[in-house]
């Protein structure tokens, strides 16, 4: 299975991201960077970043892509049963691996630690 998670750390269709962002509670957030967690459909938890072009140019996007699916493996997370979305805006773009893991371990430990009722989030404000 660890292959397969693996290949598909990532991979969402259009009704799968739909339902994750209706359904997705917000469980960190700092200046440019916002975590939201909700329940998987599948038995592996997934990642989803979404990085707007006006956060920044393509490597940059992608070097931040890299480095929060990097640490969302490292830390098995997709073994928790929850699907996550890293939304990142401008002021966010440069945060250092540290900060990213820090940022990723508060919302896990949020949503493991206290089961707390946060009201569903807005799709890309």
């Amino acid at each position: 299975m660890s292959q397969h998670v693996t290949k598909n750390l990532s991979s969402f269709t259009q009704q799968d991201i739909a339902h994750l962002l209706k359904n997705a509670q917000i469980k960190a957030r700092v200046p440019g960077l916002r975590v939201l967690l909700g329940s998987t459909t599948l038995p592996y938890g997934r990642i989803l970043v979404i990085t707007p072009r006006h956060s920044g140019n393509a490597v940059k996007r992608n070097l931040i892509r890299r480095r929060l699916k990097a640490i969302f493996y490292q830390e098995q997370w997709y073994q928790h049963g929850y699907d996550c979305v890293v939304i990142v805006k401008k002021d966010g773009i440069g945060r250092s691996f540290e900060d990213l893991k820090k940022l990723l371990i508060q919302a896990f430990s949020t949503s493991d630690n206290q089961k707390t009722s946060i009201a569903p989030a807005t799709p890309l404000e």
